[in-house]
């Protein structure tokens, strides 16, 4: 056997191990509030091009395309029906041959007030925090994860469930942090640039609001990078 076809097949196996834990995680949630693989490209992502990057359906895909460095781009998803306690699910890669990016899922209430959980194919998660157009401290500062399956191109699936106040990410079935909405974390933790320190804590809901959903990717210093999204799902808490 060659070391090229021994290499296949084992990107086959674990390919095939990940759909068999996403098929048994779907069935555990039940039926998704909603859902999309990306296949209809009028399915109604928000989709655009700026100068930041561009979101749009790609071939069976959904993409983000970053074209500055250190920014992050995100996409509100067509789910209009998001229970006040949730589950989303989503199951992406960076384009291969880029490791230097990331990528995750968003929730908020809008573009100027949300969280947002993230990972890099390198190893390394985060949550941040948006409110009212301001960066705060990270709810979950950057750290390494070995939940990550690593490697450029490499598919992982993440999970957020927010019950309440409480919110819980995962990646790959394996819980990697916990925090609560309307705290002020104390981690000392380098802030984001022109992050405000002295901030309330991560954005809740509050009356009259409804949650959004969608996907989020990130660039660090080289760009262009591309950003690959292969299904979302939106569940009401069990």
């Amino acid at each position: 056997m060659r070391i090229g076809e021994r290499g296949t097949r084992v990107a086959v196996a674990s390919s095939c191990l990940l759909a068999i834990l996403v098929f048994l995680s779907s069935v555990a949630l039940g039926e998704a509030v909603c859902s999309d693989s990306f296949d209809n490209a009028g399915s109604g992502w928000d989709v655009g091009t700026s100068d930041v990057g561009t979101t749009e359906y790609r071939n069976g895909i959904f993409q983000i395309r970053m074209a500055r460095p250190d920014e992050l781009l995100w996409s509100w998803s067509p789910c209009g029906s998001v229970p006040d306690s949730f589950i989303i699910a989503a199951t992406g890669r960076t384009h291969p041959g880029i490791d230097a990016a990331s990528w995750g899922i968003v929730w908020g209430v809008g573009d100027e007030n949300l969280l947002a959980f993230l990972i890099t194919p390198t190893g390394l998660t985060t949550a941040v925090s948006m409110r009212e157009g301001k960066w705060q401290r990270p709810p979950i500062a950057w750290k390494e994860s070995t939940a990550i399956d690593r490697g450029d191109g490499v598919q992982n699936r993440l999970r957020v469930t927010v019950d309440g106040s409480s919110v819980t990410v995962r990646i790959n079935n394996l819980d990697v942090g916990h925090f609560e909405t309307g705290e002020f974390p104390d981690l000392g933790a380098e802030l984001l640039e022109g992050a405000d320190s002295s901030a309330p804590g991560p954005v809740s809901l509050a009356d009259g609001d409804g949650w959004r959903v969608g996907v989020i990717a990130g660039s660090f210093e080289m760009t262009p990078v591309k950003l690959n999204f292969d299904s979302f799902e939106v569940f009401a808490l069990p």
